[in-house]
């Protein structure tokens, strides 16, 4: 007779049975692990290597360092646990962070510490070693930041215009010309029109006379279209050894720019310069380098409001019947003071100079002077700013005067202060406030004589100098609870307005 048990042990076990392959089912399985490894590789340029550009500090060429170049294959972005060390006598001296350029392949770029005798790749969570690769020591004599180089800090600003009769002008449907790869040196721009830069496209297209304002098709549709400069040009003379940096006075409206097929950045905007490209280490000291700008102006900008452009409401009939989601080649923009009742088109394209700017390590630049009061005994109470920018990798000392010259009338200059300023890696921006005793003052026609000065800013390390200057006016201007304006403390009668 078999032993008999109780029937909640019959039912436990009925029970388990029944779930044991439901839990079971319902856990998830682990991803397959791909084995393979991603392909990689690391390769120290040194810093006298003639091959590849230049390679320069991170934040500029005074200081010629050894370059690392990590290349990812693969179509998906490098994990985030990527990182290169270095290392020095044996042991770690610090990582890097890897910010990868482009895609298939991933290119990141590290400008190395000169006291480093290898670096390596770590991958994953354990941060195991993919690669080391020796950092090579520099030649005798050539210039480092460590061991003993004589760090140039600063010589003076040299510019280079880039502006000119060779340029080329092509277009494409918006969105396509990146894919058609308009931005790569070798990109085929016969079929392109020779134009001259600075200028506006519809006038570098021929257009001239009444059909720069008369409603077309042909002129409508020029903001249909993204527009591409090209420009071939050889690394000047002046590079060697300096701070390069891409100058754009003004471009009309969005613009983004490639170097020797290297994408640089964007901007926005047409009233504001920018100067933020860095191109020591992207220029080719033999032979071309292409210089590539994608410019549109759309008529709607895609996912932002129109009212955000400074162009304005430009998409409503006459009298705001109705509201076009693109506009017609017959209907354009309503004002009656201007000619057709209206421009047809919104101006674009680099519609001001291009420059290569060339500097040491510090320069001083972006100086502004306001003038806060005039006393009744004449002197005026003044700030004088400006940004000190620091290019290299560590921080230096500099001295700073300031001093206002006479521009358009004679009289005696006015000397200020002198400031030492602990300028760090990036932007220090400075400010002083000063006295000047009895200056002449900026007054409107009919008030009086318009004397300007040269604010001039020499910032200077030992025997070495840069500086920088602008023109301004000394001058306070009021507006009071009654609408009444007082030019430098006396009331002026305001002859002509225009309010939109």
């Amino acid at each position: 007779m078999s032993p008999r048990f109780p029937s909640w042990l019959h039912r436990a076990v009925l029970l388990a049975l029944v779930l044991i392959p439901i839990v079971t089912a319902a856990e998830p399985k682990p991803p397959p692990t791909n084995t393979e490894p991603v392909p990689m590789s690391l390769e120290i340029l040194p810093a006298e290597d003639q091959r590849l550009p230049l390679q320069w500090d991170q934040f500029g060429p005074a200081a010629r360092r050894p370059r690392a170049v990590v290349t990812v294959a693969g179509d998906a972005p490098p994990a985030a646990d990527l990182v290169l060390a270095g290392y020095a006598g044996g042991r770690q001296a610090g990582r890097f962070d890897l910010v990868w350029m482009g895609s298939k392949p991933w290119v990141a770029r590290v400008d190395l510490p000169t006291d480093l005798d290898a670096v390596a790749l770590l991958a994953g969570p354990e941060q195991r070693e993919v690669q080391r690769q020796a950092v090579p020591r520099p030649r005798s004599g050539d210039p480092w930041t460590a061991g003993g180089r004589q760090r140039i800090l600063i010589t003076a600003t040299r510019e280079i215009l880039l502006s000119g009769a060779d340029w080329k002008l092509g277009s494409f449907p918006m969105g396509t010309g990146e894919s058609a790869k308009a931005f790569q040196p070798e990109h085929d721009d016969h079929a392109f029109r020779t134009v001259v830069v600075p200028g506006e496209i519809p006038l570098q297209m021929g257009l001239s006379g009444p059909d720069l304002y008369y409603q077309s098709r042909a002129l409508t549709f020029i903001n249909e279209r993204e527009w591409w400069y090209r420009k071939t040009f050889r690394t000047p003379a002046e590079a060697q050894g300096a701070v390069a940096r891409l100058v754009f006075d003004g471009v009309d409206y969005y613009s983004t720019i490639w170097l020797n097929g290297e994408k640089l950045g964007e901007h926005e905007g047409m009233f504001s310069p920018f100067t933020s490209f860095d191109v020591g280490g992207r220029l080719r000291p033999d032979g071309d380098n292409v210089l590539v700008v994608k410019v549109t102006c759309p008529w709607l900008p895609a996912d932002r409001s129109f009212h955000e452009y400074i162009k304005g409401e430009w998409n409503s009939t006459p009298g705001g019947v109705m509201k076009l989601s693109s506009p017609a080649a017959v209907i354009g923009p309503f004002w009656d003071g201007t000619p057709a009742q209206g421009n047809a088109v919104f101006p674009m394209g680099i519609f001001r100079d291009v420059k290569l700017a060339f500097s040491g390590e510090l320069a001083i630049n972006d100086l502004q002077l306001d003038t806060q009061r005039i006393d009744d005994n004449g002197s005026a109470t003044l700030t004088v700013s400006g940004t000190v920018v620091n290019y290299g990798a560590a921080p230096a000392t500099a001295a700073l005067t300031w001093r206002l010259d006479p521009d358009n009338f004679t009289g005696e200059s006015i000397s200020l202060p002198t400031q030492t300023v602990l300028a760090n890696p990036g932007e220090t921006k400075i400010s002083v406030q000063v006295t000047a005793p009895r200056p002449h003052l900026w007054w409107s026609w009919d008030m009086g004589r318009q004397d300007l000065y040269r604010l001039n800013a020499d910032l200077s390390v030992d025997t070495q100098r840069t500086s920088a200057q602008r023109t301004v006016g000394i001058r306070t201007i009021e507006r009071h609870e009654d609408l009444t304006y007082k030019l430098n403390g006396r009331r002026i009668f305001l002859q002509g307005s225009w309010y939109l």
